[in-house]
């Protein structure tokens, strides 16, 4: 169970407020109890500046270390041993603002300042170049000397038989590698500089290349691998969507800092040829490399009673067979099992199907941390609101049945109401609604005595009912907040039938084996299937809930959810895990997508998932008059103290966020990632008047049905994001059948694919649209160092392209002697309209550079957001202030004579 006390475990770090008061001696402390404790309150307060200085004390300690310094501290501790920050790459932010701290990790990073001297002493050998673009830019890197990789005639006194040679057209091992990072074959020279862009010139004596990696591995970790159905039931796909996707290396660490990188210290795809080694004792047979395949590797399969692989064991390595599957032709072996690593395709013998299902672990590659994966993320916690509300009573009969009855703790709690109020109490007869006004005012006079009265007693309580952990705190006397909230969880357990519990944690996993990972310590109850935690939330009903699930499965459920006033549920993924909600066509006279209904003041967290078959469909339940009987709307309850009249927050807004998600764009993948519905939304939006949130997520197209009448816009708020309508020509946001849909969009530092047809644009900075956008009321809000097309309808805009272009370009044709015609300048405007039009490497999902800008695309979008970096979904990562600071370096640590370069391999 989550405790009431969880917003709070972390916040002390463990200090004691009573810490002063106990080095006191006893006669002291005996006597100050005798009159109310005054000199406890005393020192409490004294305490809690102690440790604050003591904290910064100890900070201060900390930042003469470059490897515990405060971020602010690196730039000073970097100017002391002569680190000079490149210039180039630009001024260092604002340290007070997390916008600018970000910038200042990229542009000042804190593992180069530590190695700085180190970097000296090895100035001018090529394994350092590769510690370089790791600590400097973050990226996996590979040198390559090219005078190396020249033809040339061999010296007796200088052989080497394995260089210098013309291509042997059997080599199938080298010329898949041919021009690439891991090229072994001779090459003529090349006139052209390394540093002429775009053109590279490699081949020649002075140059050296880096070659680097932008995209990352991410792994999943024992999910179901696709069945192809319409190929056949003997294949495969490790992509749970059914697209090709190839498999990337799993990176091994270096053994020697002097160790040149090859395939399998970077996560690059795996090739064919690389997967594969001959099988021992035999001349013709191929197996799976053990370097890449296995249980914590690359990638591993399992087939559950398929030839001695078990849910635990994956299928031995001397069974797989590398092998070509881009033809679905290929027929293995009985016993043996085909892998395509290319394409992520499996291939079974259609004589020994897997009676139990293929369950697969892998890599994929993909830019940065968002859309979800199992990746590190920080997950929500609960609000620590432990003061008693209206809807917190389950069972209003119940809970007057509860306190009416004889008991230690219940006669406790009535000798804490008013006269007045217990005589109201006596007399309410449970079977008949409450009195107006009772229900609130106990909850008050109880909610007032909360923070000052001590419920623990042990004749009220059974020490083994208690949890463990609430015992510990009750023993170490807590006070206030803490007290409060040890006070409700006490309450929680008396009165299990009638008060709701504060916060709640449903654990789902399903039975996949032991990646799922040890078991949690605590008592949250567990389930195997979505349906059934939903179920025991609505039972249960707690004020905030979270339903987290475990593991990196496919949950194919119908989900229906409908979240009350006052509560917030959370359906989670647990850290480093990626489940996928797969939604089927269940209904034939009625849509099958997760149906969500919000009522005012509710809040629906969708943290770390896929969604895939359908979309998500969202209303919001009509406001409900107040009742005190019964099923109840949110009324938080505060002490009297407090001044807030009770029901102060029944106006506020339902609330939907979604972060770290992926809403398949078009539903589902073809095998060519094109999407199979693509006009389908992702979120439909019905008659729902709150607040949208979508943070670190891809999605496909929004869509909103929506009176335009008698409510407000939608507030819609995407950040860091990706929305994919599949096309240009595709509305991104819209609503059927209306020119405009009824919202206000925010769009931060994101990418849109499609149309984007709303009310208004509040605010859009550092986004692409790839798309025509038309507002309704463009003198609402504003557009800056954003892309767009032109022709589009928008608010006010600031430094965007295509603008600025456009009117440079038409300065410099005004300030010609001549003046240009009308069709000159409008054929410059149209040109430079096209330079600077994003350029991308893939704009379908699926792939792994999705949403990456190509590198060919101009440097007005590359550099050109309000802090310099890119425009667009990953802004976040300052790509053009890590190649700025890397190009300095190399320049800085290659030896005279040598010109190095930056190589990108993806």
């Amino acid at each position: 169970m989550s405790s009431p006390l969880s917003a709070q475990s972390n916040s002390g770090q463990g200090s004691n407020p009573d810490r002063l008061y106990q080095l006191l001696p006893a006669i002291y402390r005996h006597r100050d109890a005798e009159v109310g404790e005054p000199l406890r309150a005393l020192l409490q307060v004294i305490s809690e500046q102690v440790d604050a200085v003591e904290g910064d004390m100890d900070q201060l300690y900390r930042n003469w270390f470059i490897e515990t310094c405060e971020d602010w501290v690196v730039p000073y501790i970097a100017d002391l041993i002569g680190y000079r920050s490149v210039a180039a790459a630009g001024t260092p932010g604002d340290i007070a603002t997390p916008k600018g701290q970000a910038r200042n990790r990229v542009l000042v990073p804190r593992r180069e300042v530590a190695n700085t001297l180190r970097y000296r002493r090895r100035k001018g050998t090529l394994a350092l170049l590769e510690l370089l673009a790791h600590d400097v830019a973050g990226w996996p890197a590979r040198a390559v000397e090219f005078y190396q990789l020249l033809g040339w005639n061999q010296g007796l006194n200088h052989q080497r038989p394995d260089q210098g040679r013309t291509v042997d057209l059997r080599q199938g091992e080298a010329l898949s590698r041919l021009n690439g990072p891991f090229d072994p074959l001779a090459h003529t020279v090349e006139v052209r500089r390394i540093t002429a862009k775009p053109n590279v010139g490699r081949y020649n004596l002075p140059n050296v290349g880096l070659f680097v990696w932008r995209l990352r591995p991410y792994s999943v970790t024992q999910t179901p691998a696709y069945c192809r159905e319409e190929v056949g039931p003997h294949c495969y796909t490790f992509s749970v969507l059914g697209n090709d996707t190839a498999l990337y290396t799993r990176p091994k660490p270096e053994a020697e800092p002097t160790h040149i990188a090859d395939e399998l210290n970077l996560p690059v795809p795996i090739r064919r040829r690389m997967f594969e080694v001959p099988v021992p004792d035999s001349d013709n047979e191929k197996m799976a490399n053990l370097a890449y395949y296995g249980e914590g590797k690359s990638l591993a399969i399992w087939a559950p009673g398929w030839h001695g692989s078990t849910a635990i064991v994956p299928i031995a390595a001397h069974r797989i067979v590398p092998a070509d599957l881009s033809g679905w032709q290929y027929r293995p072996r009985p016993g043996c099992v085909a892998v395509d690593p290319e394409l992520g395709r499996i291939v079974f013998p259609p004589s020994q199907l897997p009676r139990y299902g293929v369950v697969v672990s892998y890599h994929y590659g993909f830019s940065s941390d968002i859309g979800g994966g199992e990746y590190d993320r920080d997950l929500a916690s609960f609000v620590n609101r432990p003061l008693l509300s209206v809807s917190d009573i389950k069972d209003v009969a119940q809970w007057l049945i509860d306190l009416k009855r004889s008991s230690a703790l219940s006669d406790y709690l009535r000798s804490h109401l008013s006269p007045t109020t217990q005589t109201q109490l006596e007399a309410q007869d449970v079977s008949e609604p409450p009195a107006p006004g009772l229900l609130s005012v106990i909850l008050n006079e109880l909610n007032a005595q909360m923070a000052v009265v001590r419920l623990y007693e042990d004749n009220r309580f059974v020490i083994r009912d208690l949890p463990r952990r609430l015992w510990e705190i009750i023993l170490q006397e807590p006070t206030g907040s803490e007290l409060i909230g040890v006070n409700r969880w006490l309450l929680e357990i008396a009165y299990p039938d009638s008060l709701a519990r504060m916060t709640r944690t449903y654990r789902v996993r399903q039975v996949l084996g032991a990646a799922a990972g040890p078991e949690p310590d605590d008592d949250s109850p567990r389930f195997d299937t979505l349906t059934a935690a939903i179920a025991q939330w609505r039972v249960e009903r707690p004020r905030q809930a979270a339903i987290e699930i475990e593991d990196s499965g496919v949950y194919v459920e119908q989900l229906n959810l409908e979240v009350g006033s006052g509560q917030s549920l959370q359906i989670r993924a647990a850290n480093h895990r990626r489940p996928v909600l797969r939604l089927l066509n269940w209904y034939t006279a009625m849509p099958d997508a997760v149906s969500v209904a919000l009522h005012p003041g509710s809040h629906l967290l969708l943290d770390g998932l896929m969604v895939t078959g359908r979309g998500i469909r969202v209303s919001q339940v009509p406001e409900a008059p107040d009742l005190e009987y019964g099923e109840a709307p949110t009324v938080n309850i505060q002490p009297p103290a407090a001044q807030t009249s009770v029901g102060s927050d029944l106006k506020e807004q339902a609330y939907l966020s979604i972060r770290h998600c992926t809403l398949v764009p078009g539903w589902g993948l073809e095998a060519n990632c094109d999407p199979r519905r693509p006009a389908e939304p992702s979120l439909e939006l019905t008659n729902f008047h709150g607040r949208v949130m979508c943070d670190r997520t891809i999605l496909g197209s929004i869509q909103l049905n929506h009176d335009e009448v008698e409510t407000d816009p939608v507030a819609i708020e995407i950040r860091d994001s990706l929305l994919d309508a599949t096309s240009s020509r595709l509305e991104a946001v819209g609503a059927p059948g209306c020119p405009v849909a009824h919202a206000t969009l925010r769009i931060l530092r994101s990418t849109v694919f499609g149309q984007v047809q709303t009310h208004a644009i509040e605010l859009a900075e550092n986004s692409i649209f790839e798309g025509k956008i038309t507002v309704a009321r463009s003198q609402i809000g504003c557009m800056r160092f954003c892309a767009y097309i032109r022709g589009s309808r928008t608010p006010r805009r600031f430094r965007c392209q295509p603008d600025l272009a456009i009117a440079a370009v038409e300065q410099s044709l005004m300030a010609q002697a001549e003046p240009p015609s009308n069709e000159a300048l409008a054929d410059a405007r149209q040109q430079e309209e096209d330079r600077v039009r994003p350029r991308f490497t893939s704009t379908r999902y699926g792939t792994p550079a999705y949403g990456q800008l190509s590198l060919h695309c101009p440097i007005e979008i590359t550099r050109g957001a309000d802090d310099e970096s890119e425009m667009g979904v990953f802004h976040h990562l300052f790509q053009p202030q890590r190649a700025a600071n890397l190009e300095a370096r190399l320049n800085e640590f290659t030896p005279s004579g040598m010109t190095a370069a930056i190589l990108y391999a993806n």
